[in-house]
């Protein structure tokens, strides 16, 4: 099924997203799997499954053979090409961004030097990129930053409480960056992001728990570990 131009990307209920996490996270899995994780009943499992390949954001693979009795299980694969994310780092003077594809694997990648550290000249910089960005990847569904500082959350919304490097406090990032881009946006800790791109898609892929220290220009540490 060829993706429309047009493409967007779903608005997904808990159930949905809870389905595509698991084969996210955890690799492609079959439906007797994911059952088994999510507590759903077969009927609901086989529903959902049909939503999320109807929505073009998984695929059904080649049934894979178990050991022991029952019939060979389907596979549900992430569909790869259904959607892009742009992420940016930031620095004390720099803006790095990336952009993957929904199975977290790296497509594109620029660079620049920050024009200043006032708020508006790097959200705007933001944009500029982003608008670049979709010059060529088109289906580029949300945008996330990192940057080292405290984020906290408060009344659904995330911001930057202090980042050092920047000079920053009490700036609600995510609104401007989302208000910037026309794009969702979500903000975070640099370090407590690569943390959970490590565990969710690195070498703590398929681990229970994991403990990350980066060592730059400060040092840092991040703890991830699976909810169930």
């Amino acid at each position: 099924m060829p993706l429309s131009p047009s493409w967007s990307w779903p608005a997904l209920h808990d159930a949905q997203r809870g389905v595509l996490l698991e084969v996210l996270v955890h690799g492609s899995r079959s439906r007797a799997e994911l059952t088994r994780r999510t507590g759903m009943s077969r009927a609901s499992l086989s529903r959902l499954s049909r939503d999320l390949v109807e929505l073009g954001v998984v695929v059904e693979g080649a049934a894979e053979v178990r050991p022991g009795r029952g019939r060979p299980s389907e596979m549900l694969h992430v569909r790869a090409d259904a959607a892009q994310f742009a992420g940016i780092k930031l620095t004390g003077d720099a803006l790095y961004a990336a952009v993957v594809d929904l199975s977290a694997q790296v497509i594109d990648t620029v660079e620049y030097t920050l024009p200043s550290r006032e708020v508006d000249d790097v959200v705007d910089l933001i944009g500029t990129v982003i608008e670049d960005l979709r010059q060529t990847h088109t289906r580029i569904a949300a945008v996330g930053v990192c940057l080292a500082g405290d984020v906290i959350g408060a009344d659904g919304r995330r911001r930057i409480v202090g980042s050092h490097f920047l000079g920053w406090e009490n700036i609600p990032l995510a609104d401007l960056v989302s208000r910037r881009t026309g794009l969702p946006a979500e903000i975070g800790n640099d370090v407590q992001a690569l943390t959970a791109a490590h565990h969710w898609f690195g070498t703590g892929r398929g681990s229970a728990s994991l403990a990350l220290i980066g060592l730059g220009a400060g040092i840092g540490a991040g703890a991830s570990s699976e909810t169930r």
